[in-house]
């Protein structure tokens, strides 16, 4: 029974026989001598063959430099080419063009190694340098074209069939011969008058919020501002009916204050930028404009619209290729941008703008929002204040490698907390096993329990947060509610008379843990 062979066992043959091939014809190439023995011409007596793969090798040889003379050293060369096409698996694709550009390629060289040196010496023996191909190519071209127009198109021939082999342009070398000797000409290139002249349009969040108002100096308080029930315990303390509270939220101007340099992107910078964005990409075919640029304190986004036909993965696949023409330490592309015909790319400024935490806390963003539990972050690309609310989180992992922002986070998001937060409204439970990060917040009247540093202790607090939060299900249920301020907003209107549960107004615990892992080994 036949059986037919699998596709990669025929390719790994064709690749073997090649490549012998390709090594043959090398060999017996390299050790030809005129004067071997071949079965193409008569000899009277036997005589042992120097061509390093005998008979053969010598009958092949001669047969090859009779007929293109030195040129047919070229075609190991393409047998190797295409050996090595096939184990790339791209000879299918690229077959036809591999076969055209070596029936061009071999005969225009033939006919010009012709014109310049007809005939060669070796071993005492004259041959044809461009073998009889050459010669007799020579002679029918001459006839029409004479020896200039002869020249001329075999010139014009051998560089197709090279263009063809080599598949690659002679626009994008000169293109890049261009690019290095302007690079080392100037090592850091300037603005031409007609780079000044690219037009683009500068957003800022001022623009599209209009103009802000200034910041208060204080933050805006809490709208609860109740008496929390002193405990030596961990006990769920409530809100107390007491409006005398001798505790008052802290001042922002608590907060060190820094100057801020004048480090934002020039718009001579940005068109520079805008100017390598387009001419980058349009090296690699795709073609578009840079329509509008938003600064930020901390990257640049320039809004790229690509040509019609232009698909949106091979910009985003370009992002490291433009990072290196930008000289940037990483090209962010966001594609496309929501609600516009445009792709952005984010460029990191060179001088990064300081965000401090006491500009945050002054800003409006922050003050004016009814979530009690928010806490800010910092700036987005456009320069916007990016608050984020705990309660819709209640789960929340920070992650990342060393020197990556962890403890600022936590900190910010803990400082957020202090800055709006009465202690009778939020309680927290701080773990901290390395006593390295949270012990700064020991005796901050928000404790539910000193800072907890054991291990055991920390596996008993947290028990007891379970314990409390299955206590506080039992009375959301009991009034029918689904959240704390729901349940505190009911409590305040009816107090339920027939309930076997003790009800009361109750706080948000928040539980930090730094180095959670070091509590799960």
């Amino acid at each position: 029974m036949e059986t037919k062979l699998k596709s990669g066992v025929k390719k790994e043959i064709a690749i073997v026989v090649l490549a012998t091939v390709a090594v043959f014809l090398l060999l017996s190439l390299i050790s030809f001598h005129p004067n071997d023995p071949n079965i193409f011409s008569s000899y009277t007596k036997p005589a042992s063959p120097k061509n390093l793969v005998g008979i053969v090798g010598a009958s092949v040889s001669w047969f090859l430099m009779l007929s293109v003379g030195i040129v047919s050293y070229l075609i190991p060369f393409f047998l190797l080419l295409i050996t090595y096409k096939i184990v790339r698996g791209t000879f299918s694709e690229e077959a036809r063009t591999i076969i055209v550009s070596f029936l061009i390629l071999i005969p225009a060289i033939s006919g010009l190694i012709s014109i310049y040196r007809p005939q060669m010496q070796i071993y005492n023996q004259q041959i044809l340098t461009g073998g009889l191909l050459g010669k007799q190519l020579n002679g029918f071209l001459v006839h029409y074209f004479n020896n200039v127009g002869t020249l001329l198109l075999l010139l014009v021939l051998a560089l197709i069939g090279i263009l063809l082999v080599g598949n690659f342009s002679i626009l994008a070398m000169f293109n890049n011969l261009k690019k290095f000797l302007g690079n080392f000409k100037e090592k850091v290139p300037t603005l031409k008058p007609s780079d000044e002249a690219i037009t683009f349009k500068v957003t800022s969040p001022l623009e599209k919020q209009g103009k802000k108002k200034k910041h208060k100096s204080t933050a805006k308080p809490s709208r609860f501002r109740e008496e929390s029930k002193p405990g030596d315990t961990i006990v769920a303390s409530g809100v107390s009916d007491s409006k005398t509270s001798p505790f008052s939220l802290p001042s922002p101007d608590l907060l060190e204050d820094y100057p801020q340099d004048d480090k934002k992107i020039s718009r001579q910078e940005m068109a520079r930028n805008a100017k390598i964005l387009e001419e980058k990409l349009a090296d690699f075919g795709v073609y578009g404009k840079v329509t509008e640029v938003c600064p930020g304190p901390v990257v640049t986004m320039y809004e790229y619209r690509p040509a019609a036909g232009i698909k949106i993965s091979r910009v985003v696949g370009l992002a490291n290729d433009l990072a290196m023409a930008l000289r940037a330490m990483s090209v962010r592309v966001v594609a496309p941008l929501p609600e516009k015909a445009a792709i952005g790319i984010e460029i990191p400024n060179k001088n990064r703008e300081l965000v401090s935490l006491k500009e945050l806390i002054q800003a409006e963003e922050f003050s004016e929002t009814k979530d009690p539990l928010s806490f800010v972050l910092g700036k987005d690309v456009m320069g916007k204040i990016v608050l984020a609310n705990l309660a819709k989180m209640p789960h929340l992992l920070i992650a990342g490698a060393t020197g990556t922002g962890k403890s600022v986070c936590i900190n910010t998001i803990l400082a957020s907390l202090l800055f709006r937060c009465h202690p009778d409204n939020l309680k927290l439970l701080l773990i901290d096993p390395k006593r390295i990060e949270l012990n700064s917040y020991e005796g901050i009247p928000h404790l539910l329990h000193p800072v907890v540093t054991d291990v055991k202790m920390a596996t008993n607090v947290l028990r007891w947060a379970v314990a409390e939060m299955e206590r506080r299900y039992e009375l959301l249920a009991d009034l029918g509610v689904r959240n704390i301020d729901n349940y505190n907003k009911a409590l305040a209107t009816k107090t339920p008379e027939t309930s076997s549960l003790e009800h009361q107004p109750l706080p948000f615990i928040v539980i930090i843990i730094d180095e959670l892992s070091d509590l799960m080994m």
